[in-house]
């Protein structure tokens, strides 16, 4: 699996796909914020940085590209929040293991905060 950046059509829709809920504006904001498609080799999901917060998306595991796109983040954004929905114990594993520690919980999110160290 690798991760590209810029946008692409195919991978927000692969993204919008793996999740459960999105809302009708999902695309939009892929394309306004700073997306990184997912490929094993076709598109398989995303992931999106969009004010501080990374949200992850795929149909496939994903780790390894995940963790690439955090290096990468930190060194431009210097904090990362990563808002995952209550209850997504794979999605908690990915953050922990990205060296993300819980923050606080906000309107049925736990939310993990990582800094640049």
């Amino acid at each position: 699996m690798m991760a590209k950046r810029g946008f692409s059509l195919a991978a927000a829709v692969a993204m919008r796909d793996a999740q459960g809920e999105w809302s009708p504006d999902f695309i939009r904001r892929c394309r306004r914020a700073e997306f990184w498609g997912l490929y094993d080799p076709e598109p398989v999901g995303g992931i999106v940085i969009e004010a501080g917060c990374i949200h992850v998306s795929s149909s496939r595991p994903c780790g390894l590209a995940v963790r690439h796109v955090v290096r990468n983040a930190l060194i431009r954004h210097g904090e990362l929040c990563a808002p995952i929905r209550a209850g997504n114990e794979r999605a908690i594993r990915l953050a922990t293991g990205l060296g993300f520690t819980f923050w606080r919980e906000i309107d049925g999110f736990v939310v993990y905060r990582r800094q640049n160290t």
